[in-house]
């Protein structure tokens, strides 16, 4: 029996329209830990793929396929390249304006 999942997936994404920001994210390695009752135990999930909209500028993002409808994303004013939102479901996207290089975790 599951009583905690932990997911941790890593990704590279790709420019499709620069214009829009619209970009399509392919996992690198995805996994995470579950507890057995006595230990916890690495895990791996499938690779997967999704879009995403992100406006830098204004520093919003937009992803159904993560649930990212409605998105709180940080002022980070001190590293303005690291973008960093959460939606209502306590997942976090967090993507480096510089290189595209992004986390996206939930627990």
């Amino acid at each position: 029996m599951i009583k905690y999942l932990i997911g941790i997936l890593f990704f590279i994404c790709g420019s499709l329209v620069a214009q829009e920001e619209l970009f399509t994210c392919t996992d690198i390695d995805s996994g995470g830990f579950y507890y057995n009752g006595s230990e916890y135990k690495l895990t791996l999930f499938n690779l997967s793929q999704f879009d995403i909209k992100i406006d830098f500028d204004n520093r919003t993002i937009e992803s159904p396929d993560l649930l990212f409808e409605q998105a709180y994303c940080l002022d980070n004013s001190k590293n303005l390249a690291l973008l960093t939102c959460s939606n209502r479901y306590g997942q976090t996207f967090m993507i480096n304006a510089l290189n595209y290089e992004l986390v996206f975790y939930y627990n």
